[in-house]
């Protein structure tokens, strides 16, 4: 009986043994899988990377000659006297050309730092800064847009001017300047308020409009 007995134990383990041999061998076929995945994705996402900042870097030069361009026809339009309903429509065609120039910038200067986080070139790089003043700088840059279409602007905060915020400058400005120049494409009426908030230590900024938003018939359900 203790033979038998110890045959069956034998067995019994060397079937355990056999299991645990078999389940290892799958799950290291399955990691040597996610492994060569994750190279593809890595590599797609490397594709795309550079072209994304190829497309944008080569998109600079035409759209610098398009702000020259724009610049000589408004100093000729000056110069140029015509009836006062033709000025009030070149003026008007003329703002609207600007402001697009002005929008497709803003959106080519954030693809091309995009693909530079993701590809590693650009890093974040956090500094600190009197988020009142750099707030106020960055609407100063937008208010002659936002008064040549008449619009109202208000900013409130609740922090003092010798707040300092510890963030990176230059994506933070990024993103601001991209939901400003946003509010103020498609806000046709009423204003935008561009608000400082602090509450826990956490400090929020809120850009809002009174603007259409976005399409219900393209909103995520």
């Amino acid at each position: 009986l203790f033979f038998i007995f110890y045959l069956g134990e034998f067995f019994l383990n060397y079937k355990q043994k056999e299991r645990r041999l078999e389940s290892s061998k799958r799950l290291k076929n399955l990691l040597e899988k996610i492994l060569v995945e994750k190279k593809n994705v890595l590599k797609i996402k490397s594709s795309q990377s550079n072209f994304l900042a190829t497309f944008s870097h080569d998109l600079r030069q035409p759209m610098h000659a398009l702000n020259l361009y724009v610049g000589s026809f408004e100093k000729t339009l000056l110069k140029t006297s015509m009836e006062k309903k033709d000025a009030v429509r070149s003026t008007e065609s003329l703002r609207r050309l600007k402001q697009s120039i002005n929008y497709m910038n803003d959106i080519l200067s954030g693809l091309l730092e995009a693909s530079r986080i993701e590809m590693g070139v650009s890093t974040v790089k956090v500094n600190s800064l009197y988020i009142n003043k750099f707030c106020r700088d960055i609407i100063e840059q937008h208010r002659k847009n936002i008064e040549e279409i008449n619009l109202k602007l208000n900013f409130n905060t609740n922090l003092t001017d010798k707040h300092i915020l510890k963030t990176d400058q230059r994506l933070l400005e990024r993103i601001l300047r991209n939901l400003l120049s946003n509010a103020i494409k498609y806000t046709k009426k009423g204003g935008i308020r561009f608000r400082i908030k602090q509450k826990n230590n956490i400090c929020k900024i809120s850009i809002v409009d009174t603007g259409p938003g976005i399409s219900k018939s393209i909103r995520k359900k």
